[in-house]
C-alpha cells in the first residue's frame, strides 16, 4: 500500500510540475502606497519588475517628508504600516507561479516576511523555499493568502497554505505568526473552515483585526452547490488562537450570479472600511438591501464570546460593478453641439448579398432553414429561408437586443411551427419560450413556461412535432424535454460535466455532448441515460474542443471539433468513424463553422460562415452558397477604419479580408485584395488589425497560429499591390501598429508593453508604465498623432478589478497623464496630441490633456449606435466616429467640443 501511494502521489506531482510549466501568469504587482491607521506615515512600493519577482524600491514618508528610502532583493506584494511607521509584508522572489527566477535558477525561490523598523532597518527578513504543489494547477508552497498585523496581540500574521485541504475536506490555512516587537516567529496557529451538513464549501476571502478587540474578523465565501444550500457570505470573529466565537451567514444570498466572481469584483464595495468606529465592521447585503454595521463592545474580551451588536441602514446594493463606477461620470458636463454630418462610405457590388448574420440554425421538414439573424437590429427578426430560392421570410420578434439577455435559440416543431427561447444570463432557472408559426406569422408567448439557461449555442433542438429539448448550462445544471406546446416532459440534473451541445436522433433518443472529457451521453426520449461514447477512443485522438453535435443518418452523429485537425467527424451509431473532413471553400479557403454541421431532410450536410448557409459534398467542400458571397465586391461587415494623415479613408470587410479604399467624401478609390489563403473566411476579429503608413503602405493583421506564434501582418504597396506577409515586432500574445500620422514611425502595441520604433523600423523605446507609475496591463488601442505624442488605453486585469484607462505620452515616450474611465471595458481612442475622444459603446468621453478635464459628448439623434470606433480627420480638426451598422463617419469638429 505504501508503494502505491508513493506512486501516485510521485505521479501527481509529476502532473503539478507539468501544469506549473503551462500555467499563465497572474496579474502584475503595481506600484503601491501603503498608510498607517492614522496616515501619519506612508510606505510606497515600487517593483523593478511587471510580476513582481526581483528587486523592490522602498520609500517611506512621516507626514509627507521622507523619513527613509532603500532597496531590497524583494518586492512585497502586501504590505501594512503602524502608527510608530513599523512596516510588515510578504514577498515572493519568483513570483506567485514560481517561475520567474533566473534562467540558471530551476528552483521555485522563496516566501519572504519581512517586518522593517521605523528607520527602514531590517527588524526580521524571513525566507521558506517554495516546493511543487500537490494540488492540480496550485502555485507552489508555501503560498500566502494574505496578512494582517494585530496590535492588541502584538503580532503580524501571515496566512499561508501548504495544503489547501485537510483530510475531511474543509479548507485549511497556516497562520504564521510573528512578534511585531521582536520579530520572534511563534507557533503557528491552523485555520481550519467551519464544517457544515450538505455539499457547503467556505472559503476566506478577507481576513482582518477588529479594531484593538484582539479579535479578527474573517469573511468566508460560501459555496452551497445546489439550490438548497446556496451561494452567500459569512462573518465571523476569531479569537487569538483561531477559534471561532461570534458568526452570522447568508444563505442563497447570489442566487443568479457565481459567487466568487462576486467577492473578486466586489469585494471593496461589499465590506467597507470607511468611516467605520475602530470595533465596527460592515457588510452590504444583497438579500437584505442594506448596509449592515457591526460593533464588538469594546471592553469585550477575546477569550469569552464577544456582544456584537448592529444597525442596519437601508441602501440600494448592486452586484454590478459597472453599477457603482458609471456613479463617477453620472455628473460630468456634456457636449451636445459639434455634429457637423456624415461621409457615406460602401457601395453595391457583383455577387452582393446582406449578411445572414447566423450563430444557430435549424431545419424544418421542408428542407427550409430557420435562424435569427445576430445582428443588433430591433427587435429581433426570425428568418425562414429555402435553399431552392423561393423568397426569405422575416418574422419580427417580440424583443431586441438587452446586454443581461442571452441570444435567443430557435428549435422546429413540426409543420410551421416553431419555438424560439430566451434566458438571462444571470438567472439559472427562468428561461422563456415563444410559439410562432411562419404561416400565420403569429408569436406567442408560452404562459408559465419554465425551461434552465441553455448553454450559448446549440442548447435548443427540435425534434420535430415530439417537441424539443433545452440543455442547461454549466450553471443551470439541468436538461429539460418538452412537447410541442412547450409542456413540460422531463427535466433531469446533470451530472458535474460541461454541457457543449444537444441533438434528437429520429428515433427520439437525445445526444448529450459533454466538454473536458469528451463524451456523447446518449438519452433515451424519457430522459434515461441509455450509453456512453466515448470520443477519444472513437476518433482515435483527444478531441481539440468539442463545441457541436448534430444528428446524421442511420442514428448516426455528425460531431464539431473546434479548431480540429479535422473538426468535423461523421459517427456511426456507436460511434465508429465514417469519414472525417475540414470544411472548404472549392478555392480551398478555409472559414470559420457557426451554428455546427447539420444535416438536411435530403441528407445533404449544411454549415454556416455567419455570413451565408453553406452546403457541403461528401468530402467538405462547399458546393452550393446561400446569402453572401465569400468575393462580394462591396463592402460588408466592417472589421476596421483607419483615415490615413493623406485623407483617405481605409475599411476592411470583415469576411474576405478585402480593404476598401475612399476618399474624404465617400467616393471609392481601389480596393486591395488578399490572395486565396491569407484570410481564413470569416475569422479575423482582431480591433485595431489595419494600419496605413505615411507613405501609403497597408498592413492587415493576420492572426497567429497558435498561442506561442508570433503574429503576422500583410503588405500592401502604396498602389494597392499586395507585397506579402511580414512577421511581428513585439509579441506573441497580442500586437498591433499604429503608424504616426502621415509618417513611417510607428508605435507598436504588446500585451503588456508598448514599443516606438523610428521610420527606418529601430526600437527607440519601450513603454510599460502608465504616468502615475503603475505597469500598463491588456493594452487594448492607441493613437499617435502627427506630432508624435500618442495616447493608449488599457483594459487591466480583470484579477486585480482595475479599471479601464488612457494614458498620454509625448513623443519621446514620456508619460504625461492617467485617467480612468469608470463603466468602460474595452475604450477605444483618438488623439491630436491635445485632445482624447474615448468610447465604449455608446459612452463617449473628450479629455483635454493639459487640464485633465474630461467630459460626456451626446450622440446628436438621441440613440447612439451600439459600436462606434473613433478616428482623426486627416488635418486633425475633427474627429469621425464610425458607424459601423450604417457604414458612415460622423464628423464633430474639436474645436466645438467645450
Amino acid at each position: 500500500m505504501r508503494i502505491l501511494t508513493y506512486v501516485v502521489l510521485t505521479i501527481l506531482l509529476c502532473l503539478c510540475k507539468a501544469a506549473t510549466a503551462s500555467r499563465l501568469i497572474g496579474p502584475p504587482l503595481s506600484i503601491a502606497s501603503y498608510h498607517s491607521p492614522s496616515g501619519v506615515y506612508a510606505l510606497t512600493v515600487n517593483p523593478s519588475q511587471i510580476y513582481g519577482q526581483g528587486k523592490g524600491s522602498y520609500r517611506m514618508l512621516k507626514s509627507g517628508k521622507e523619513i527613509w528610502a532603500k532597496e531590497f532583493d524583494f518586492t512585497l506584494r502586501e504590505a501594512h504600516v503602524t502608527d510608530d511607521g513599523l512596516a510588515a509584508g510578504f514577498a515572493y522572489t519568483h513570483g506567485p507561479e514560481g517561475f520567474l527566477g533566473e534562467a540558471d535558477d530551476p528552483s521555485r525561490g522563496w516566501l519572504v516576511v519581512a517586518i522593517l523598523n521605523s528607520d527602514g532597518s531590517p527588524r526580521v527578513i524571513n525566507r521558506t523555499p517554495r516546493e511543487d504543489t500537490l494540488v492540480l494547477h496550485g502555485n507552489p508552497e508555501p503560498e500566502a493568502r494574505g496578512s494582517f498585523i494585530d496590535l492588541k496581540n502584538d503580532r503580524f500574521v501571515v496566512r499561508t497554505v501548504r495544503s489547501t485541504f485537510d483530510i475531511r475536506g474543509r479548507v485549511l490555512e497556516h497562520w504564521e505568526v510573528y512578534a511585531l516587537s521582536s520579530g520572534m516567529r511563534g507557533a503557528d496557529i491552523r485555520f481550519v473552515a467551519p464544517t457544515k451538513p450538505g455539499n457547503v464549501v467556505h472559503w476566506p476571502a478577507h481576513v482582518a483585526p477588529v479594531g484593538l478587540t484582539g479579535l479578527v474578523r474573517v469573511v468566508w465565501r460560501r459555496y452551497g452547490g445546489s439550490s438548497k444550500y446556496g451561494d452567500g457570505v459569512r462573518l465571523s470573529l476569531h479569537d487569538k488562537l483561531g477559534r471561532e466565537v461570534w458568526h452570522r451567514e447568508w444563505r442563497n444570498e447570489y442566487k443568479s450570479e457565481s459567487a466568487q466572481l462576486l467577492f473578486d469584483d466586489h469585494l471593496a464595495y461589499l465590506f467597507p472600511a470607511n468611516d467605520l468606529a475602530a470595533n465596527e465592521f460592515a457588510y452590504r447585503s444583497m438579500s437584505e438591501q442594506a448596509k449592515l454595521v457591526f460593533a464588538v463592545k469594546p471592553d469585550t474580551n477575546a477569550q469569552k464570546k464577544p456582544i456584537v451588536t448592529f444597525k442596519r441602514i437601508p441602501e440600494r446594493v448592486s452586484l454590478i460593478q459597472q453599477d457603482q463606477q458609471e456613479k463617477s461620470t453620472a455628473a460630468l458636463p456634456t457636449i451636445e453641439r459639434a455634429y457637423k454630418g456624415s461621409i457615406k462610405i460602401g457601395d453595391e457590388g457583383k455577387n452582393d448579398q446582406p449578411s445572414l448574420g447566423i450563430s444557430q440554425f435549424e431545419f424544418d421538414g421542408m428542407g427550409r432553414i430557420g435562424f435569427i439573424p445576430n445582428r443588433s437590429a430591433q427587435p429581433y427578426q426570425f428568418m425562414l429561408i429555402d435553399p431552392a430560392g423561393s423568397p426569405a421570410l422575416g418574422i419580427a420578434l417580440p424583443f431586441g437586443h438587452e446586454e443581461s439577455m442571452m441570444f435567443p435559440q430557435v428549435a422546429w416543431v413540426g409543420e410551421d411551427n416553431w419555438v424560439i427561447v430566451r434566458a438571462s444570463y444571470k438567472d439559472k432557472e427562468n428561461s422563456a419560450a415563444w410559439l410562432l408559426n411562419t404561416s400565420k406569422r403569429a408569436v406567442t408567448q408560452i404562459a408559465g413556461f419554465a425551461g434552465p439557461k441553455p448553454t450559448m449555442s446549440n442548447g435548443v433542438v427540435g425534434g420535430g412535432s415530439r417537441g424539443f429539448v433545452i440543455l442547461g448550462d454549466y450553471d443551470s445544471r439541468k436538461t429539460a424535454a418538452y412537447d410541442s406546446t412547450g409542456k413540460r416532459l422531463w427535466i433531469i440534473d446533470n451530472p458535474e460535466f460541461t454541457p457543449q451541445s444537444v441533438s434528437i436522433r429520429e428515433s427520439g433518443e437525445i445526444g448529450v455532448l459533454v466538454g473536458i472529457v469528451d463524451q456523447i451521453l446518449v438519452l433515451d426520449k424519457n430522459g434515461r441515460k441509455a450509453k456512453t461514447i466515448e470520443l477519444a477512443a472513437a476518433i482515435g485522438v483527444k478531441p481539440n474542443y468539442v463545441s457541436g453535435l448534430s444528428a446524421d443518418v442511420d442514428g448516426g452523429w455528425i460531431l464539431h471539433d473546434f479548431q480540429g485537425k479535422p473538426p468535423v467527424y461523421r459517427l456511426d451509431a456507436n460511434g465508429k468513424v465514417k469519414s472525417k473532413f475540414a470544411p472548404r471553400y472549392a478555392d480551398g479557403r478555409s472559414f470559420a463553422i457557426h451554428g455546427g454541421v447539420k444535416r438536411a431532410p435530403d441528407g445533404r450536410l449544411w454549415t454556416s460562415d455567419e455570413a451565408a448557409m453553406l452546403r457541403l459534398d461528401d468530402m467538405g467542400t462547399v458546393d452550393l452558397v446561400v446569402g453572401r458571397a465569400p468575393d462580394a465586391e462591396s463592402l460588408g461587415e466592417i472589421e476596421a477604419v483607419v483615415v490615413s494623415g493623406a485623407g483617405l479613408i481605409y475599411a476592411a470587410d470583415r469576411r474576405n479580408g478585402r480593404i476598401h479604399v475612399f476618399d474624404s467624401k465617400g467616393s471609392r478609390v481601389r480596393t486591395l485584395k488578399p490572395a486565396v489563403g491569407d484570410f481564413p473566411i470569416g475569422e479575423n476579429s482582431t480591433s485595431s488589425l489595419l494600419s496605413v503608413a505615411g507613405d501609403g503602405s497597408v498592413y492587415r493583421h493576420v492572426e497567429s497560429e497558435g498561442f506561442s506564434s508570433r503574429h503576422r501582418f500583410l503588405k500592401f504597396d502604396p498602389s494597392g499591390a499586395r507585397v506579402g506577409l511580414q512577421p511581428g515586432l513585439v509579441d506573441d500574445v497580442s500586437e498591433s501598429w499604429f503608424f504616426r500620422r502621415g509618417a513611417l514611425e510607428r508605435l507598436v502595441l504588446g500585451y503588456q508593453k508598448a514599443m516606438l520604433f523610428d521610420s527606418a523600423g529601430k526600437v527607440v523605446k519601450t513603454i510599460d508604465r502608465r504616468a502615475d507609475g503603475r505597469w500598463l496591463d491588456a493594452l487594448h488601442d492607441a493613437d499617435v498623432a502627427r506630432d508624435g505624442s500618442f495616447a493608449i488605453t488599457a483594459t487591466g486585469s480583470r484579477q486585480q478589478s482595475e479599471v479601464p484607462s488612457v494614458t498620454f505620452y509625448k513623443s519621446n515616450g514620456e508619460p504625461v497623464r492617467t485617467i480612468e474611465l469608470p463603466g468602460t471595458t474595452f475604450p477605444r481612442v483618438a488623439f491630436n496630441g491635445r485632445t482624447g475622444v474615448l468610447i465604449n459603446d455608446d459612452k463617449l468621453f473628450v479629455v483635454d490633456v493639459p487640464t485633465g478635464e474630461i467630459r460626456k459628448l451626446n450622440i446628436p439623434d438621441g440613440k447612439a449606435p451600439r459600436w462606434l470606433t473613433p478616428h482623426m480627420s486627416p488635418d486633425e480638426s475633427e474627429v469621425w466616429l464610425l458607424d459601423s451598422e450604417r457604414k458612415t463617419l460622423r464628423r464633430y469638429v474639436l474645436s466645438d467640443l467645450k
